[in-house]
């Protein structure tokens, strides 16, 4: 193992110690939900699923990130859902992240947080 390697994976096993068997299978259980829940709410037109055009979403992105990215902090997930939501031509955006619903407000998106 190089130099400083068994160290830094020494301290991820500190920050990160193992799950115990009873909190994986929890944290397995609320995953399943989580997607059966997502699969209820599409069955049930709740929620669509839509194929964006990458090309045009991506090409968006870069120009949002130019020109908001410094003044807000946006990261590059941000801006690619922002992007994403402007070429889908959404309604409404839902976040909960500021730096994400500030960029989604100054390109003109309704941002809702319920």
């Amino acid at each position: 193992m190089p130099p400083g390697h068994a160290l830094r994976a020494s301290r991820a096993r500190q920050l990160y110690p193992p799950r115990s068997p009873s909190q994986r299978n929890r944290r397995e259980g609320l995953a399943r939900a989580a997607i059966a829940d997502f699969d209820t709410d599409v069955r049930d037109g709740r929620l669509t699923v839509l194929d964006v055009l990458w090309r045009r979403t991506l090409e968006l992105a870069a120009e949002l990130s130019a020109q908001h990215t410094a003044a807000l902090g946006t990261r590059t997930l941000d801006v690619l859902h922002v992007a994403a939501a402007v070429t889908l031509e959404v309604k409404r955006f839902v976040s909960y992240d500021n730096r994400q619903a500030a960029l989604a407000k100054a390109v003109g998106l309704r941002v809702v947080a319920p």
